[in-house]
C-alpha cells in the first residue's frame, strides 16, 4: 500500500514540476525589435518611384511593419534634415 502512495506523489510532483516549466516557458515572450532610419534622399523623383516600393515590399515581406515615417520633429537640438522611418520587426520562434 505505502509503494502505491509513493508512486502516486511522485507523478503527481513530476505533473506539478513540469506544469511549472511549461508556464515559465510562456512567459518567456520574445520582444519585436525596432530600428530607427535617417534616409538622406537626393533625387526624390527616383525615390518615390523607383527605390521606395522596392524596399517597402522587401521589408514588409520580411516581416517588417512600418509605424512612423516622414520629416523629423526634434524637440531638443536641430532636427535632422533628412526623412526619417521607424520600423518594427516581430522575432520568429
Amino acid at each position: 500500500m505505502k509503494t502505491q502512495y509513493t508512486v502516486t506523489l511522485t507523478l503527481l510532483a513530476g505533473v506539478a514540476i513540469g506544469a511549472m516549466a511549461v508556464q515559465g516557458l510562456h512567459a518567456q515572450a520574445t520582444k519585436p525589435i525596432y530600428t530607427v532610419a535617417e534616409i538622406d534622399i537626393s533625387n526624390p523623383d527616383a525615390y518615390a518611384k523607383e527605390f521606395a516600393p522596392a524596399a517597402q515590399a522587401a521589408l514588409k515581406a520580411d516581416g517588417s511593419q512600418l509605424l512612423a515615417a516622414g520629416p523629423a520633429t526634434s524637440i531638443e537640438g536641430e532636427a535632422p534634415k533628412s526623412r526619417v522611418t521607424v520600423r518594427v520587426y516581430k522575432r520568429r520562434s
